[in-house]
């Protein structure tokens, strides 16, 4: 699991940005933590994402998981990023970090090694 600060995520990156153009984090197999110290109660959380993939997010709050959503992106790996809108669950609101953690593929979970599709974050907002 990589942990990163939601401040070190651009907030004004354009979509259409690639992951390789840019810094961003790349979503590996151990998943991705943001943390965000805002302290508000947002009901949509934004994440400018490239790539594709399945998932799920979880939202923590004090290190325990409050909630959970499962999400897939379709990647067209020739558009770049993509702004993908998602609603906070009501029991989430509050909270103070969200983990992105991709889902494998039950096919190949016992093979010698596993492929990841390629999925990266390269923004983050919280609106109210």
């Amino acid at each position: 699991l990589v942990e990163v600060a939601a401040a070190d995520l651009p907030r004004d990156r354009a979509a259409g940005t690639h992951w390789y153009d840019c810094g961003c984090v790349v979503v590996r197999e151990g998943g991705l933590r943001i943390r965000h110290q805002d302290g508000g109660l947002p009901r949509t959380l934004r994440l400018l994402v490239d790539g594709m993939g399945t998932g799920d997010l979880v939202f923590r709050r004090a290190d325990q998981e409050v909630s959970r959503l499962p999400f897939t992106v379709a990647g067209n790996q020739l558009a770049g990023g993509q702004w993908l809108d998602f609603a906070v669950p009501e029991p989430a609101r509050g909270f103070d970090c969200v983990d992105l953690m991709p889902r494998v593929d039950e096919a190949s979970a016992d093979a010698a090694v596993t492929m990841l599709e390629v999925l990266a974050v390269l923004g983050f907002e919280l609106r109210p």
